[in-house]
């Protein structure tokens, strides 16, 4: 059994003030408590709320974590330059931005610097015990 065998399809109710739909709520006591609340404020705006169904399909994940194991992870310094295994060089090069060899290839020279800026602007004090500071790489 898989979880989207459980919820195939749910209800939703949909709030509309003047003819546009500006949120969605599982119940219709949350959508008319929200709509009371705006109408104290604004008593000419007309609502609506309209009861639709939303039905899901199952989607099979492609993911597998002995191939994430299996990646060659590298780092990358703000120059853009790939410098080697993901660990820290030495103590003069701060913290590395690390990503699997071919993402890195894919992003480019100009992606890889901005990706590693955006690292160490987050995170300057390369001597900072603790958790790691993940930055999204765009």
């Amino acid at each position: 059994m898989n979880l989207f065998d459980i919820f195939e399809s749910t209800e939703t109710y949909v709030l509309y003030f003047d003819g546009k739909p500006v949120a969605t709520y599982d119940s219709v006591y949350d959508a008319e408590f929200q709509a009371r609340l705006v109408k104290k404020n604004i008593p000419n705006l007309k609502f609506e709320i309209k009861k639709e169904v939303c039905s899901y399909q199952p989607v099979q994940l492609k993911e597998n974590l002995r191939d994430w194991f299996k990646d060659k992870w590298v780092r990358f310094g703000p120059d853009g330059k790939i410098r080697g295994d993901c660990a820290r060089g030495d103590d003069s090069e701060g913290k590395p931005k690390c990503r699997p060899l071919a993402s890195a290839r894919a992003m480019g020279k100009k992606g890889r610097a901005k990706a590693a800026r955006r690292k160490r602007r987050e995170d300057p004090n390369p001597e900072r015990r603790g958790k790691a500071k993940n930055v999204k790489t765009k």
